[in-house]
């Protein structure tokens, strides 16, 4: 597993299912956090977060695509109050 040094948050594209299939997007903006540098503050793993197209560093690793980037670059997370949702 990759593990971000300091501010940096790796992410990968989130899935969205409709049914049994899994939608994608060439670009996608959503994101699901999957690991964080010991100094971010603003978000913790398996938050949700909304990115800029074109914001930090695409990875391929161990056949799995990620996205290392600064905390600041992160335009939202989603704030969810229901548990049952998928949000």
């Amino acid at each position: 597993m990759l593990q971000p040094i300091g501010k940096r948050i790796l992410a990968t594209p989130y899935e969205e299912k409709v049914g049994n299939l899994i939608v994608t997007t060439r670009k996608p903006t959503k994101f699901t956090v999957v690991a964080v540098g010991d100094d971010v503050t603003k978000v913790k793993v398996s938050d949700l977060i909304y990115l800029d197209k074109y914001s930090g560093i695409e990875l391929d690793h161990d056949k799995e695509k990620y996205i290392v980037l600064d905390e600041s670059q992160i335009l939202a997370k989603v704030e969810c109050a229901n548990a049952c949702c998928g949000c």
